[in-house]
């Protein structure tokens, strides 16, 4: 988990870099953010799947399906699994983020192509 946590803090900080504008930079991050993609949301299902089997793990422990109190159960859930559930978390947001700023880059370079195109033919 530790591992993961690492990777996701450099996509992160990589996420946190304010491009030039200039059209190469902008295609280069692209190429970049599409591997980190791939990357964050492979750690999003391993992490994922770390916090169901450690979820299953205190079900069998404190024998969670017969606990009276419900809310108390999910809450104890929640309390043993904070720093998995909050890698999954993590994860989920750097991979909306990644998807989202794609999108803008894109469309930063295609409105550096179509500026390109009329500054050769004009309008």
């Amino acid at each position: 988990m530790q591992s993961m946590m690492k990777e996701l803090e450099e996509v992160e900080q990589y996420l946190l870099i304010e491009p030039s504008g200039e059209t190469e930079e902008l295609k280069e991050m692209l190429g970049r953010l599409n591997v980190y993609l791939a990357r964050v949301n492979k750690i999003w299902a391993d992490a994922t799947y770390i916090l169901l089997k450690e979820k299953e793990a205190l079900f069998d422990k404190f024998d969670l399906l017969n606990c009276p109190n419900k809310q108390l159960a999910r809450e104890l859930l929640v309390a043993k699994t904070a720093d998995s559930g909050y890698i999954v978390k993590l994860a989920e947001r750097i991979s909306r983020t990644i998807v989202h700023n794609c999108d803008n880059l894109r469309t930063q370079v295609s409105y550096d192509k179509e500026e390109m195109k009329l500054t050769r033919t004009g309008y």
